[in-house]
C-alpha cells in the first residue's frame, strides 16, 4: 500500500498585505493537493490577518492562528505545534514557490522511502531582475550519512577551503525555507527567540536539525522565490544588538561541537564564520542612517574587539578571491575607510554580481 504524504506548510504572517495574496495563491494552487496551510498572524496591524481569514473561508485546507506579536521564531514555533502532516516546510509570507514544487518533492519521497529531506535552490526576486542561487550547484545530488555532515551540516557552521572564495555566500544554506522534510525530525527542536540569537535563528535551527538526517537530496529544478522587492531600501535602522546576538550564535554552535564531538572541520568552519561575519557587522553599520563619525567609530570598535582582533591575526586570506583578499586585508590592518567602503558598494551592486 502506497504511503500517504500530507504536507504541512507553515507561513508566519506579519504586515505583508501587499504580498500575502501572491504567496497564498502559490500554495492553494499547488498541483499536489494533500496540504494543510498553517498561517500564523503574528499581530499584524495592516490587513494581513483579514486576508488570511478570507482565504481560510475559501479553502478548508487553511488554518489561521492569530496571536500577539511575538516575532518570527515564535510564529514558526506556533506553526510547528499545530502541524498534523508527516511532511513539513516553511514559507515566508512575502515569498512564493513554483506551483509544482510540492508535487515534485513528494515524487522524490515516494521514489525512496529512505529519503528524509529535500533541498532546492531559490531565486532572489528584485523589482526588475531575478537572480537564481544554486547553492549546491545545478545538478541533482544525493547525500548519505557522512556526506551530509561533510557538505551540508558542517557548512552551516561556516565555510572551509574552496568555500572561502565567496564569503558573501556563506549563509545561502541557512534558511528555514527552501527545504522540505519529514516532520518527525523537528518534534524536539524549536526556533530560538531573536532577543538571544537575532536573525541567526534559521542557522541555529538547521545546525540542530541536519545532524539528524541520514539521507538528503538536492534537486535544482524547482525554485523558491525570495522576495527582495520589499527590502530594496539600503538605509535601515542600526541593530545595536547584532554583534551580541552573533556572539550568542557562536557560543551555541560551539556547544553543539563540544557536545557531539564534531571533528576539526567544524571548529575551523566556526572560526572562519566568526571572521567573515565582520562583513555583516559592517553592513549593519554602513547601511544605517547613523552619522559618518559614528559609523567610523563603530567599525573601528569591531576591528579592535579582542576576539575579532585575535581571529583576524590568525586568519589566512590566501584562499579568498581577489576582492575579498583586499577586504579582509583591510580588516587585518584596521584600515577603516576600506572596511567601510566595500560593503557600501556591494549593497548597490550585489543583485548584479551574484
Amino acid at each position: 500500500m502506497e504511503k500517504i504524504y500530507k504536507v504541512s506548510i507553515i507561513v508566519p504572517v506579519y504586515n505583508v498585505e501587499k504580498y500575502i495574496k501572491r504567496c497564498l495563491d502559490s500554495l492553494i494552487n499547488q498541483t499536489y493537493k494533500n496540504l494543510e496551510i498553517i498561517l500564523i498572524d503574528d499581530g499584524s496591524t495592516d490587513a494581513s490577518g483579514v486576508i488570511c481569514d478570507q482565504y481560510r473561508i475559501e479553502d478548508n485546507r487553511i488554518k489561521v492562528i492569530h496571536q500577539k506579536n511575538s516575532g518570527l521564531p515564535s510564529a514558526r514555533n506556533t506553526g510547528i505545534d499545530n502541524i498534523t502532516g508527516n511532511i513539513v516546510m516553511f514559507i515566508d509570507s512575502d515569498d512564493w514557490i513554483d506551483e509544482d514544487c510540492v508535487e515534485k518533492c513528494i515524487k522524490e519521497f515516494k521514489a525512496s522511502n529512505k529519503l528524509e529531506c529535500i533541498l532546492f535552490p531559490y531565486i532572489r526576486e528584485f523589482e526588475n531582475i531575478s537572480k537564481p542561487v544554486y547553492f549546491l550547484g545545478k545538478n541533482e545530488k544525493l547525500f548519505i550519512n557522512n556526506d551530509i555532515r561533510k557538505y551540508i551540516h558542517r557548512r552551516l557552521f561556516g565555510p572551509i577551503n574552496e568555500e572561502l572564495k565567496k564569503p558573501d555566500s556563506m549563509n545561502d544554506l541557512n534558511t528555514a525555507w527552501g527545504k522540505i522534510y519529514l516532520s518527525k525530525f523537528i518534534k524536539d527542536i524549536r526556533f530560538t527567540d531573536v532577543k538571544y540569537i537575532g536573525s541567526a535563528e534559521d542557522c541555529y535551527f538547521n545546525m540542530q536539525l541536519f545532524n539528524k538526517f541520514k539521507v538528503v537530496k538536492y534537486i535544482p529544478y524547482i525554485k523558491y522565490h525570495y522576495n527582495k522587492i520589499n527590502q530594496t531600501s539600503i538605509v535601515h535602522k542600526y541593530n545595536e544588538n547584532l554583534e551580541k546576538t552573533r556572539n550568542n550564535l557562536y557560543m551555541y554552535a560551539q556547544e553543539l561541537i563540544n557536545k557531539n564531538n564534531y571533528n576539526n572541520n567544524y571548529k575551523e568552519a566556526l572560526f572562519n564564520r566568526i571572521v567573515l561575519d565582520i562583513l555583516d557587522l559592517v553592513r549593519n553599520i554602513m547601511n544605517s542612517n547613523l552619522s559618518l563619525y559614528l559609523k567610523y567609530k563603530l567599525v573601528k570598535n569591531i576591528l579592535n574587539s579582542k576576539i575579532r582582533k585575535e581571529y583576524l591575526n590568525r586568519f589566512d586570506i590566501s584562499l579568498l578571491n581577489f576582492k575579498w583578499k583586499i577586504y579582509y586585508f583591510f580588516c587585518k590592518k584596521k584600515i577603516v575607510i576600506g572596511v567601510r567602503g566595500m560593503p557600501f558598494l556591494a549593497e548597490r551592486l550585489k543583485k548584479y554580481l551574484r
